[in-house]
């Protein structure tokens, strides 16, 4: 697929562009690494991720923590050198409750940009 990376919009919608773009990687990872034949687990450094993203290891580390609250990858720490693993949820239903329940969310709990305050105009 070279340079291109398709999103999900819906992500980008509730967690913003940084955490659908890196979950579009990481499922790009899953398929490129053959996760289904090592029980859908695999290994991306994080050096591997920012280069691939072009997300800073800050952007990097929060796209994680995000996408492991909404149960939509997970993390173990695997031999032989005790690294970093991610598991892509595989199952689309679990992708749609993380999707609707993160919708049912109110706004003032979500990352967003503030809005610019509007004044009137006399």
């Amino acid at each position: 697929m070279g340079n291109w990376l398709p999103y999900n919009r819906d992500l980008v919608a509730l967690y913003g562009a940084d955490v659908a773009i890196f979950f579009s990687e990481l499922c790009s990872l899953s398929e490129q690494y053959k996760a289904a034949e090592h029980d859908n687990w695999f290994y991306a450094s994080a050096e591997k991720l920012i280069e691939k993203t072009g997300l800073s290891e800050r952007k990097v580390e929060g796209a994680i923590s995000t996408l492991c609250r909404a149960d939509l990858i997970m993390i173990d720490k695997r031999p032989p050198f005790n690294r970093r693993h991610f598991r892509i949820v595989q199952n689309a239903a679990d992708f749609k409750a993380a999707i609707s329940i993160d919708a049912q969310t109110p706004a003032a709990t979500k990352k967003t940009a503030p809005r610019a305050k509007q004044t009137a105009i006399s």
